[in-house]
């Protein structure tokens, strides 16, 4: 990697052919739910994630069938797929729980 300076207010970043561009879009969302359940504890944690998945779900289908307009029916597909997006968070949270491997370093869990 090779930085350039011009005449801007940062700097440019040269990638070679070679090197591999870091994936700085990618959340580990083990990592995530590690540092959630050692600030707020497993208890907590696994029970906001459920009441995501749950609720969120339950209230999005709510409005899917009683809603009338489209708007109402943008609403729906919204809290059904928010729901849908606590799962793998819901899953990493369970499986750290069940291993108790919060604060393990080997790239599991979360250094401290």
């Amino acid at each position: 990697m090779r930085v350039a300076f011009l005449p801007l207010p940062w700097p440019v970043i040269h990638f070679s052919a070679r090197e591999e561009r870091p994936l700085s879009g990618v959340i580990n969302l083990r990592k995530l739910a590690a540092i959630d359940i050692l600030f707020l504890g497993s208890q907590f944690i696994l029970a906001e994630f459920a009441a995501g998945v749950l609720l969120s779900t339950a209230l999005g289908i709510f409005v899917l069938v009683r809603g009338h307009s489209f708007w109402q029916a943008v609403l729906g597909v919204y809290l059904v797929c928010l729901g849908i997006n606590y799962v793998p968070m819901f899953a990493c949270a369970v499986d750290i729980t069940r291993k108790q491997s919060a604060r393990e370093g080997d790239g599991t869990g979360i250094d401290r």
